[in-house]
């Protein structure tokens, strides 16, 4: 066929030929997410090209490609009318009409179940009713991903509104909300044990028993289920017990009495460890069971050969750590925010109304502040609402309403800015004319360190006499000088100024005349 079936938008087009000959045949299959595209019933989408060269049933490239698969939306209106009739009592006056009215919104109200149920943690809920009318149904699913998520059983997941107006069966809301869909974790241990047993054959001293441990661990070695890595503990010595039951311990050296040899598979995890390790365990404790229960452990030891019988199916042992409820026989799972861990009975149960619990594992639920109250299986101190708050109806906000407040946030910032800027400049002006004022003051006659500080609360004679020390010269002919002071003065404007070395080489004598020429440092 010259002409080419078109890739449909929002869909996939496969075309084929048998693998023996014969007609080329396309099917064309709209996505299936989002979930509103659906096919259109009035564009095929099946084609197959005759003998003649011309596909079947015509089409038009244009509709095939556009018009195959669409993107449903709701309509701009939906309107159902129901007539219900009563044949000669009516009445036409001013209260029968209201009242009938009355009535039957009452049995509509009646029929409906006025609790909702909550959509849980980790999971969705889809409610429906039958087309033809009926009673609603709604069904609660866990979330695929993350993988451990899974469906608690004790937890009812499927509900039915009965004519009575109840849900069927009841169910307790916190519950649903918090516990339906639980996230599984590994247990604090596992520890699977096995018994295998030789009849009349056990010789007890102090080389048979090591030499069966070691023939043990050599016949699960060889069937390759030792595994590798330290989390996992099977095939050491510390794993594996030979017990001799004899039935005359008075005969010590005696051959007749039972060979019991215990097998166990140990492993201890972390809050690290994850799922996928621990259904590895599981795997491999599987695989153990299977092997012990089908294979027969033999040996032979002084002569003699040792062929057991199958071994037990294996005792499993699981233990959750503390926060932690059993699930699904081999699984414990922490108790989720908005539950709180009960430690006798070892379950989780869901906080109360006007509590609530943010973290997981913890034993108590968090009051709300006051007279604060929020739902069942709160788990943010967000949920607790004020009692009088909580029955006024949100504040619904226009588009001209929002770019009112955005206009005057955006004026206000601005204006703040402005007024900084302003006080910034003012503040700079400010210093400026303090400086120039102080370059107009005559400076002291001779003393040039010592720049117009008059408010320096600070004894400059005392500060000469320590600062001042003599010139001297060192072993190699440097030259020293005295120590280098340096200060921190508090002028009246506040700030600090510091001053480095302001007492340099100056003789007593001009001291003296400094003192004499400036007033302040002679005060």
């Amino acid at each position: 066929c010259p002409d080419t079936i078109p890739v449909p938008d929002r869909g996939t087009l496969r075309c084929w030929q048998p693998a023996g000959g014969g007609e080329e045949r396309c099917n064309v299959t709209c996505l299936s997410f989002p979930r509103n595209i659906k096919q259109n019933p009035d564009v095929p989408t099946s084609f197959v090209c005759n003998p003649e060269g011309t596909w079947e049933p015509p089409f038009e490239w244009g509709v095939v490609k556009t018009l195959a698969c669409l993107t449903l939306e709701p309509p701009r209106n939906y309107r159902l009318i129901f007539n219900v009739e009563h044949p000669g009592t009516c009445v036409d006056d001013n209260y029968f009409k209201p009242f009938v009215v009355g009535e039957l919104i009452k049995w509509l109200r009646e029929a409906e179940c006025p609790d909702t149920i909550p959509v849980p943690d980790r999971g969705t809920l889809r409610c429906w009713q039958p087309a033809g009318g009926g009673e609603e149904r709604c069904n609660v699913t866990c979330l695929s991903f993350p993988r451990n998520i899974r469906q608690n059983p004790d937890v009812p997941t499927s509900f039915v509104c009965n004519p009575a107006g109840k849900w069927e069966p009841p169910f307790e809301w916190g519950v649903v909300k918090t516990l339906a869909c639980l996230t599984l974790e590994p247990p604090r241990n596992y520890r699977l044990i096995f018994n295998v047993e030789h009849p009349g054959t056990c010789v007890d001293d102090n080389y048979f028993k090591p030499f069966v441990v070691g023939e043990l661990i050599k016949w699960l070695r060889e069937a390759g289920l030792c595994p590798e890595g330290d989390l996992i503990k099977l095939c050491q010595r510390s794993q594996v017990k030979v017990i001799c039951r004899k039935e005359d311990r008075r005969r010590r050296d005696t051959h007749e009495g039972d060979l019991i040899v215990n097998l166990a598979l140990n492993v201890t995890f972390s809050e690290k460890n994850s799922t996928d390790e621990y259904q590895n365990v599981l795997a491999l404790a599987e695989n153990v069971t299977n092997f012990i229960g089908s294979s027969q452990f033999r040996f032979e030891y002084g002569g003699r050969n040792y062929t057991f019988g199958n071994g037990s199916s294996g005792k499993e042992e699981t233990t959750c750590g503390e926060g932690q409820m059993k699930v699904l026989d081999k699984y414990c799972v922490k108790c989720p925010p908005g539950t709180k861990y009960n430690s006798v009975l070892k379950t989780c149960y869901s906080c109360p109304a006007n509590t609530y619990q943010e973290r997981r594992g913890q034993s108590v639920c968090i009051k709300c502040k006051g007279d604060k109250t929020s739902p069942p299986g709160s788990f943010s101190p967000s949920d607790c609402e004020d009692t009088a708050l909580s029955t006024i109806q949100p504040t619904v906000v226009t588009t001209a309403r929002l770019d009112l407040i955005i206009g005057l946030s955006f004026a206000a910032v601005a204006t703040v800015i402005l007024v900084a800027i302003l006080a910034f400049l003012a503040c700079r002006r400010c210093r400026y004319s303090k400086k120039k004022k102080r370059r107009t003051l005559s400076p002291a006659p001779a003393v040039t360190d010592f720049l117009d500080y008059h408010n320096v609360a600070y004894d400059y004679a005392k500060a000469f006499s320590v600062s001042y020390e003599r010139a001297g010269t060192n072993d190699g002919g440097m030259q020293n000088r005295g120590p280098r002071t340096e200060h921190t003065y508090t002028n009246a404007s506040g700030s600090l100024r510091a001053y480095e070395g302001m007492v340099r080489d100056i003789t007593e004598q001009q001291f003296s005349h400094y003192q004499n020429d400036v007033p302040y440092l002679r005060e």
